[in-house]
């Protein structure tokens, strides 16, 4: 073993965007060719890899903000190819570390037991994914605006609170920072005229399916998971099919989809129109398409 001195000028002369050093550890035969690396980003980074043939530079872009102009503006830099094939290569693992490790609660608890550690690594893995499948429905699914969902804090709160005391918070009741020009009778609506406990579906017509008056404009709005459940009625239909043919007794073939949110029973075909098109008339044509469409098949 041997150790050098490296002094505080060395180091500090290191540290400069750029700076790349490398190295082939040789004659160990069972971890053959490690190649290692470290370079300064924004701290030291240091890697390991077994399967690196080469190391270059790797032209990268990303958004910065910019301080002078106010403005985001697009940012080339440069990095090794070993830490590019890692993030781009790894499935996605390091993203899935790093939302993990951002509001974990295992910071203050002793692993008093062997199988804690196992166990809460497994519910954070759970949230991480629940997080990631509530955006994914959201943003492509339901084609939502991203500025309205729930940041990844406010998401864990709120699964946090409902495994507190469920009936104070319902899980599709968030609790979001208010903003400039928000409405709380949606917030009021749903607390008191949809509430999912009852046995009556919320009534939909004209008036309560207005975008602005109504008391199903919650139906637009992506702060709320909107979560398709089975129906608790005996024999239930798309209300939408209803209104729209104005026979309430009118009954349709179809899987039968339940709003957890709203408190309305739609089809399948109808659920993601329900949710999206906020004018009533353009609503009612599309669902008498797909009414039409029935009848064909």
């Amino acid at each position: 073993m041997c150790s050098t001195r490296i002094s505080k000028k060395k180091r500090e002369a290191d540290k400069v965007r750029g700076t790349l050093k490398a190295a082939v550890m040789e004659g160990n035969p069972e971890c053959p060719n490690i190649c290692c690396i470290s370079y300064y980003d924004s701290k030291d980074v240091y890697f390991m890899s077994t399967s690196a043939t080469e190391i270059r530079w790797v032209q990268k872009e990303r958004r910065m903000f910019n301080k002078d102009s106010q403005k985001v503006v697009r940012m080339k830099f440069m990095r090794p190819n070993i830490v590019d094939n890692y993030n781009n290569g790894m499935n996605k693992v390091d993203q899935a570390d790093q939302l993990r490790s951002t509001y974990r609660f295992d910071h203050w608890t002793r692993t008093r037991k062997w199988w804690w550690a196992i166990w809460q690594w497994g519910v954070q893995v759970c949230l991480v994914n629940a997080y990631v499948m509530y955006r994914h429905a959201h943003l492509y699914i339901w084609k939502m605006n991203e500025s309205t969902l729930m940041s990844h804090c406010e998401f864990q709160r709120m699964v946090a609170l409902h495994l507190i005391n469920p009936e104070k918070y319902p899980i599709h009741q968030p609790q979001l920072k208010r903003r400039f020009g928000d409405d709380d009778s949606d917030v009021r609506t749903l607390r008191s005229g949809t509430n999912t406990s009852h046995s009556k579906s919320a009534i939909v017509n004209d008036k309560t399916l207005d975008p602005e008056q109504g008391d199903l404009k919650i139906r637009l709005n992506t702060r709320y998971f909107h979560c398709p459940v089975r129906p608790k009625a005996k024999d239930p239909s798309c209300q939408l099919h209803r209104w729209a043919v104005g026979d309430p007794k009118y009954k349709n073939r179809g899987s039968i989809l339940h709003c957890d949110c709203c408190n309305v029973n739609v089809c399948f075909d109808c659920f993601d129109l329900y949710h999206k098109i906020s004018d009533v008339h353009r609503l009612r044509t599309e669902v008498l398409k797909v009414i039409r469409n029935e009848k064909e098949d």
